[in-house]
């Protein structure tokens, strides 16, 4: 599928949704984590995104940056013509109307309209997991859930639909760095195909890391801040770079008057092997 160029699906998305309604974003958080949610419903508002409380570092944002990078992308064809949509609040951009947005201190939802899809996105903090020294809890690692549906009301079929969920890591940015490690790796070792894609600090490993359930469908990977679900993601093999996570879903053809229905899963914590852990969990 060829996607549509930026500028035309820029005007298609100011013709459909003029004067859709604002919304203010969202704080979702525990005693132990906290997500930032801006107008568009990514993490990324006033500078802060999505953040840990490491027991060594205190409050510690994953994301950090002058404008938290979370990237969502939804593109399908219709009768043979493309379409792209696409949120990231920190870089300004929204082309979906929203429509619902709610939360509580587990979850939030998003539902998103393009005029020829609803699509919800809903980011539940479901897992965690604690190390413990004499009965301290010395590393903190929680997962979440991101399940989306992805709903044609239209009396034709969508074809060629794909959704992807991207981030840039900065858990070190107070420090003055923006690289970090990173690593596509086969967590679930009961098949050979890479489920977990993963950027940990230099000097502190703490580590944000999406997992996949899906490996026929979905896939994992790095890239440097791409917008396209199609675009060619790589493995770095530990490199230490400034480099983005991506998962993404081939959803395929929803048809006429029905939806499908899919999850990926995330995982943040205290270190590496602590996250890699829990979402191996979540696998089972």
């Amino acid at each position: 599928m060829t996607p549509t160029p930026r500028n035309s699906r820029l005007s298609l998305a100011a013709l459909l949704f003029l004067g859709a309604p604002a919304h203010a974003g969202l704080t979702v958080s525990s005693t132990d984590y906290e997500i930032v949610y801006g107008d568009c419903g990514t993490w990324g508002n006033n500078g802060s995104g999505l953040s840990i409380n490491d027991p060594s570092l205190g409050w510690s944002d994953l994301t950090n940056s002058s404008s938290p990078w979370q990237q969502l992308t939804l593109e399908y064809t219709i009768s043979g013509t493309d379409y792209r949509f696409e949120a990231n609040d920190g870089d300004g951009v929204c082309d979906f109307t929203v429509v619902e947005e709610t939360g509580t201190s587990d979850y939030a939802t998003y539902v998103y309209d393009t005029g020829h899809i609803q699509l919800t996105k809903h980011e539940d903090a479901t897992a965690a997991l604690y190390y413990t020294s004499g009965g301290t809890i010395v590393n903190t690692n929680r997962g979440w859930v991101i399940s989306f549906e992805v709903y044609n009301p239209l009396s034709v079929d969508i074809t060629d639909v794909y959704v992807m969920h991207a981030v840039d890591a900065n858990p070190e940015y107070p420090w003055g760095y923006t690289s970090t490690y990173n690593d596509v790796l086969n967590v679930d070792t009961r098949d050979a195909i890479p489920d977990f894609v993963g950027s940990g600090g230099y000097y502190y490993d703490s580590t944000l890391a999406y997992g996949l359930l899906d490996p026929a469908d979905h896939w994992v990977g790095t890239g440097s801040f791409t917008v396209d679900p199609l675009a060619s993601l790589s493995d770095p093999n530990g490199a230490y770079a400034d480099r983005t996570l991506h998962i993404v879903a081939d959803v395929g053809t929803v048809p006429a008057g029905e939806a499908r229905t899919f999850n990926f899963l995330l995982g943040a914590g205290s270190h590496s092997g602590g996250v890699a852990e829990i979402l191996h969990d979540m696998l089972d």
